[in-house]
């Protein structure tokens, strides 16, 4: 986020609203608080909601490219398909204790950042 969030930006954006009344100073507050090290770069920000991609594109898609190698969220498609049979997990050792899978999902129906409101 610190990198593609100019004085520029800021001020294009700092006034702009989602209909669920989420801000760009709500969107980039955990990188506020948590700025990192200079040699760990974290993407410094949240989507509060569905619409903070669309309302807040000049700054989510230049940070959505670089931290997804390229993708461009205006021009490519991300396909999706959930079923299991095609996932191509690795076989467990006899070693193997555990295994972990993380998701993140965040829709109309569950807003998953309620806590920041």
């Amino acid at each position: 986020m610190a990198s593609h969030l100019t004085p520029a930006v800021y001020a294009r954006l700092c006034d702009k609203t989602t209909p669920t009344g989420w801000t760009l100073d709500q969107c980039i507050q955990t990188g506020v608080d948590n700025p990192g090290h200079p040699f760990i770069k974290t993407v410094g920000m949240v989507a509060g909601d569905e619409e903070t991609y669309e309302v807040f594109a000049d700054l989510f898609d230049p940070v959505i490219q670089e931290r997804h190698n390229g993708y461009d969220p205006r021009t490519m498609k991300h396909t999706t398909d959930l079923d299991a049979s095609k996932s191509e997990l690795a076989e467990a050792s006899e070693d193997s204790v555990c295994l972990q899978l993380a998701l993140e999902q965040s829709d109309e129906r569950w807003n998953v950042l309620w806590w920041m409101h």
